[in-house]
């Protein structure tokens, strides 16, 4: 326990340091912020650089209320810290060309998986998620088009802001517990997929204030890890894309593959679909909205 005013408030949901590796030019600060929901409506033009610091953070997200008034629980967002100062390490050997594969069996794969689990349950999607699915009273079938939409709809409605007073965190509780409880199930079925690594000659790919997103094979529709039909898309870095599909016994597993700039358009489609709010990119993002607004199950 430690007083609320002698800790880093700003709790980000998506690390300062992965977004480091997608900022306007390498080792700069910025990056270019798209408002996804504005350019959905007809406004692309409604983006701005800015400070990765400043980026996807909810004041005491992570944190749980103390004993005493003014003491908050900081655990969590140190053991995130933690995490993240081993996964920069990896990113940096990753960035620089020094990881070539990611096998089965490796230690960069195992902490790999770990970020990726860790990083698919902290963000506010998922509070969100937990809100909604202990509210309903009925259950949905996500392939009918009004429970699609009724379902999605809700999860937009994500506040940018979180109250940080003891009964604010308190609300968060099962939201904490989840990120102990479910990271290591999580990693270890990412661990037995299959992965690929597309690479790329150019700072191609974008990412979003929902990174780790999870889509049904065939259908692209929004889908959950651990399902046979599912596929995880991550994108790594402004260079590299990284994709879990099926099960590790399909070889070659873990190997990096060169890519070229038309999967880069299709994997940023992808990306910027499945964002919440925001779409980060080292460069300005095309106009061209149009193709998810009008395509069959967009939210």
């Amino acid at each position: 326990m430690t007083n609320k005013g002698s800790v880093p408030n700003r709790h980000h949901w998506v690390p300062q340091f992965y977004l480091s590796y997608f900022t306007t030019q390498p080792n700069a600060s910025k990056v270019y912020v798209t408002d996804v929901k504005a350019a959905y409506a007809g406004d692309p033009l409604r983006k701005v650089t800015e400070q990765a610091k400043d980026i996807a953070y909810i004041r005491h997200l992570y944190s749980a209320a103390g004993e005493q008034p003014k003491e908050v629980d900081v655990r969590l967002e140190l053991m995130f810290r933690e995490l993240e100062t081993e996964a920069g390490r990896l990113w940096a050997r990753i960035d620089k060309g020094t990881v070539s594969a990611l096998p089965p069996g490796s230690e960069d794969r195992a902490l790999m998986s770990r970020y990726i689990a860790a990083q698919h349950l902290r963000t506010p999607r998922t509070i969100a998620v937990a809100k909604y699915a202990n509210a309903a009273t009925t259950s949905l079938d996500l392939q009918t088009t009004e429970d699609a939409e009724h379902f999605f709809e809700a999860l937009s409605q994500i506040p940018l802001h979180l109250g940080d007073t003891p009964n604010d965190m308190r609300e968060r509780e099962l939201f904490r517990e989840a990120q102990t409880t479910f990271v290591d199930p999580i990693a270890d079925k990412l661990n037995a997929m299959h992965w690929t690594m597309r690479v790329l000659d150019k700072r191609k790919f974008v990412t979003n204030d929902n990174p780790v997103y999870v889509v049904r094979r065939e259908t692209m529709e929004s889908w959950m890890i651990g399902d046979p039909d599912s596929i995880v898309m991550f994108p790594v870095t402004a260079r590299h894309f990284l994709i879990l599909a099926g099960s590790a016994v399909t070889t070659p597993d873990g190997v990096f593959e060169a890519s070229h700039e038309a999967f880069a358009e299709a994997a940023n489609r992808l990306t910027v679909h499945y964002s919440t709010n925001e779409a980060y990119s080292p460069f300005r993002l095309g106009e061209d909205f149009k193709f998810f607004r009008d395509s069959k199950g967009s939210s």
